[in-house]
């Protein structure tokens, strides 16, 4: 009967994307339907206990949201790329890095992909056309970005699923998850850019005065709370945190603008990740009630390690394709659970950016699609082409990491080797940089 059911539910999600139904209605009427199968009756306590589920995250994406829009809406995210521009005007390479961070900051804060094309996205794209990168190669970066800030930290919905699946904590993912992310999108901005870089043609000097600065505060704020409740000084947590903020961007705005009106307009945006979340709590409920998850997991833990290796690499960005969500909380839990005796951490952090490559793929393309809008590209596939090598790259190492993960998890705790390596990055692009300012 469960191998039944879970045929069932592949099926509903293939038809119902077919059928472009939103996401978060495709989960809610799988698990409706799953549920009267197996009662016999539609029990919607079932289904609202489920829905409550990831509370904890639906939440944290939505006060992320408010805070991503109040600094958008203050002028910040436009003045910071203004100032980069300015500032780097002779140094194209460390302006494409630091432009590449820029974008990945609006996933970090959100987790959502096309949350960060269509804000730091947008703001950063003039800069790469500034820099010599084509619409094409532009969208292509903005898009491998997006989902790779959508996986580091602080906000990695994927893993918080998976963390809430098997009753993990979400604890110790920082530097994991940095390490997964952060160089893998240097890199690649450097490879698509190739050598086509050039400077932007902008050698007025980068000056702040007293109303810049105070656009900067809720920045501050956010950081500088964030590592205090890192470090255990105070204990907010990350919604609180968000929200402050949120509020202090208000006051620090160029112009007047309304915390009811910037809350709402975070809402629309986020409505179709929070309806997701929503939809991923009721279908785990139903599974758990009918025993299509421990059918799952049970199958997984007697499967050989060579097979289960070549079914996560391809199975969750497939799965992914449909819902990266989807594929972290279906998917996920039970092969974190097949691979024990690895490292826990490192292995739900690879296997959540496994799931987030599935924004990237067809048939919904997620983060593709939004980054074809945002640089004018009428189809997404022409950046799904071009991003072929850097996902088959970014899968392999994925994989690799939940292979060898308690040998990578000893040099992924010290953080030392990290800054070291991104400063590595950053130190070749100087030197490169200073031969373009002699000529």
């Amino acid at each position: 009967m469960e191998i039944v059911l879970f045929v069932i539910i592949v099926t509903g999600f293939l038809i119902l994307t077919f059928l472009k139904v939103q996401r978060g209605v495709s989960f809610f009427i799988i698990s409706a339907t799953v549920l009267f199968i197996v009662e016999r009756r539609f029990d919607a306590c079932i289904l609202i206990d489920g829905a409550f589920g990831y509370f904890d995250a639906v939440l944290t994406v939505l006060s992320a949201m408010i805070f991503i829009v109040a600094i958008e809406k203050s002028g910040l995210l436009n003045h910071l790329a203004s100032f980069l521009t300015c500032k780097f005007s002779s140094k194209p390479r460390l302006l494409l890095l630091l432009s590449t961070l820029l974008v990945m900051s609006g996933g970090m804060i959100t987790g959502s992909s096309s949350a960060s094309v269509l804000t730091t996205g947008a703001v950063a794209f003039p800069v790469f056309k500034a820099i010599g990168l084509d619409n094409k190669k532009s969208g292509t970066l903005i898009a491998i970005s997006s989902v790779l800030g959508m996986i580091a930290p602080p906000v990695n919905i994927q893993a918080m699923v998976i963390c809430e699946g098997v009753d993990m904590p979400y604890v110790g993912f920082t530097y994991p998850l940095l390490w997964l992310t952060v160089p893998i999108a240097l890199l690649s901005a450097l490879v698509i850019a190739g050598k086509g870089i050039k400077k932007p043609g902008l050698e007025q000097k980068a000056v702040f005065s007293i109303e810049d600065i105070i656009l900067y505060i809720p920045l501050l704020i956010f950081v500088v709370l964030s590592i205090l409740d890192g470090i255990g000084v105070i204990q907010l947590g990350l919604v609180l945190i968000f929200f402050l903020s949120a509020v202090s961007a208000v006051f620090c705005s160029r112009k007047r603008i309304n915390f009811i009106e910037i809350s709402l307009n975070a809402m629309e945006q986020s409505l179709p990740i929070l309806s997701i979340l929503v939809g991923v709590g009721m279908l785990i409920q139903v599974m758990t009630l009918s025993g299509v998850r421990g059918f799952i997991v049970a199958k997984m833990l007697f499967f050989p390690y060579s097979v289960l290796f070549l079914t996560v690499g391809i199975g969750v960005p497939a799965f992914g394709a449909i819902s990266s969500y989807g594929a972290a909380s279906v998917l996920g839990v039970p092969f974190l659970l097949a691979f024990r005796g690895g490292n826990d951490v490192l292995i739900a952090s690879a296997i959540s950016l496994l799931s987030g490559l599935g924004d990237m793929l067809p048939p919904t393309a997620l983060a593709s699609t939004v980054s074809a809008q945002v640089v004018g590209i009428d189809s997404y596939f022409q950046i799904f082409k071009r991003s072929i090598p850097f996902l088959i790259i970014i899968g392999v190492v994925s994989v690799t990491n939940v292979i060898f993960s308690v040998e990578f998890a000893k040099l992924f705790s010290n953080p030392l080797w990290f800054f070291v390596v991104i400063g590595l990055i950053f130190g070749i692009c100087t030197v490169l940089d200073l031969k373009i300012e002699k000529r």
